[in-house]
């Protein structure tokens, strides 16, 4: 079997704010091969998300990305990064 890929999408209660880290209320996670699809030779990631998913992050939340492989039992990081939600749902 070959590799599987997760991404975590993740946001806390500090919209806007300056702190480091708040507390984390919200996440959403799409897996391979259904719900991600990684092209390696490309290296180009597609996530088919929902408005429903991308309405649940509010405007202006402190968002972060994770895309992990897991492969043989093993689990690497292959990206991370801060996210920025200029516009989105009231949630």
């Amino acid at each position: 079997m070959g590799a599987q890929f997760q991404l975590d999408v993740e946001w806390d209660a500090s919209a806007m704010a300056l702190a480091i880290d708040g507390p984390l209320i919200g996440t959403i996670t799409a897996a391979s091969p259904a719900g991600l699809t990684v092209d390696v030779p490309t290296g180009t990631v597609t996530w088919p998300y929902t408005t429903t998913q991308s309405a649940s992050i509010p405007r202006g939340a402190r968002a972060s990305y994770t895309l992990r492989c897991v492969y043989g039992g093993t689990t690497q990081t292959w990206a991370y990064g801060r996210l920025i939600v200029r516009d989105g749902g009231s949630a």
